[in-house]
């Protein structure tokens, strides 16, 4: 199993140095204006965005392309969003809470935001 996941490491390692990746990518941070479709917060600055695949690679490796399963997201969100990497799951565990309070202060008790004292949830 350890050899299989090391091949898919390096299978995506190619896919994301692909040129028409590279092109969709930008698309993507465009269309959701380089802010983190989550928390809103701001992600047009260097390496501060990440394009995520809702359905991933993995599972769904023909909407590798489709941007209807893209999203951008911060970092903080992307890897709340990626506890399986933590866990060490084969599978992907999505934990997001969607939405912001009537101040716009994500709903989700454990974004940065609420658990430095600036939201009120």
């Amino acid at each position: 199993m350890h050899g299989r996941r090391e091949n898919l490491r390096m299978a995506q390692g190619r896919f994301y140095d692909r040129k028409v990746w590279k092109e969709l990518r930008q698309q993507i941070l465009r269309r959701d204006g380089y802010q983190c479709v989550r928390c809103h917060c701001y992600v047009g600055g260097k390496n501060m965005a990440r394009v995520d695949h809702i359905e991933p690679l993995t599972i769904a490796p023909s909407r590798a392309l489709d941007p209807g399963n893209l999203r951008t997201l911060c970092a903080a969100c992307d890897n709340r969003a990626h506890s399986e990497k933590t866990l060490h799951l084969p599978y992907r565990v999505d934990r997001m809470v969607h939405g912001n309070n009537e101040l716009g202060f994500p709903n989700d008790a454990s974004h940065p935001w609420n658990t430095a004292g600036l939201g009120s949830t």
